[in-house]
């Protein structure tokens, strides 16, 4: 299976909410005031994009493959063959919470997708997370996105402090199961919102990557939407356990 393809729409791609409002594409507001997020998108299977408020963050280092640590660059995804013979159905266990001792996060973590109006589902109040249902769940093949609002109606968000993870933090994720298991922070870099690598953020090829997704950069009150975007990367730290 190729690597999805997104086409996001003009001012979309992160400018609209999780700071306000949450999640992928949106348009957020300032601290005081609340803000909701909406993205668009053109493919077979929905996939969305991100916008909201966050704080200005500094481009951190990376991890390649190999484990080496070096700045401003970004996990090595792959590609598989798409013929049918090859592939198999992943088994989707879905992500119910999410705690990020660094930050002092502990927060329940919500499906969603895309609406029928190809808007993306976003998170309902401040202290939730969300994570899209269509890609790969935590610890998966590829990538799995997880995004939080920065503030939400003058109230901090979840991910209102994720720009302060160091790498080498761990957080869980647990699961519908009753399993939970840990991951490791291995890189985190701050993008314009034009210039999100959407097609490498959502994608099912490549060895397990968390994405965590909120709004950084400079805060425009004419457009109410921040200006870039901030990822942190993730990977298994350790097998499931049981909770």
């Amino acid at each position: 299976m190729t690597t999805r393809r997104v086409a996001l729409l003009v001012v979309a791609l992160v400018a609209v909410a999780l700071g306000g409002t949450a999640a992928f594409v949106a348009t957020s507001s300032s601290g005081s005031s609340s803000s909701s997020t909406a993205t668009t998108w053109e493919r077979d299977i929905p996939a969305p994009t991100f916008d909201g408020p966050l704080a200005t963050f500094q481009e951190g280092e990376t991890r390649d493959a190999e484990g080496n640590i070096s700045t401003g660059e970004l996990p090595v995804f792959t590609h598989r063959s798409a013929r049918l013979e090859d592939l198999t159905a992943p088994v989707i266990v879905r992500p119910t919470g999410i705690a990020i001792p660094g930050i002092q996060l502990i927060a329940p973590v919500l499906p969603v997708g895309v609406k029928d109006d190809l808007q993306l589902d976003v998170p309902p109040d401040a202290g939730s997370v969300v994570w899209y249902e269509h890609g790969s769940t935590p610890g998966g093949r590829g990538s799995s996105v997880l995004a939080g609002h920065v503030d939400y109606d003058g109230v901090a968000g979840a991910f209102y402090d994720l720009r302060w993870l160091e790498l080498g933090e761990r957080f869980q994720v647990t699961y519908e199961d009753g399993t939970s298991r840990p991951f490791e922070v291995v890189g985190s870099k701050q993008f314009d919102k034009t210039n999100l690598p959407t097609s490498e953020l959502f994608t099912d090829d490549g060895d397990p990557t968390v994405v965590l997704i909120t709004c950084g950069g400079e805060f425009d009150e004419g457009q109410r939407s921040y200006s870039d975007n901030l990822v942190v990367y993730a990977t298994p730290a350790g097998q499931d356990t049981e909770t």
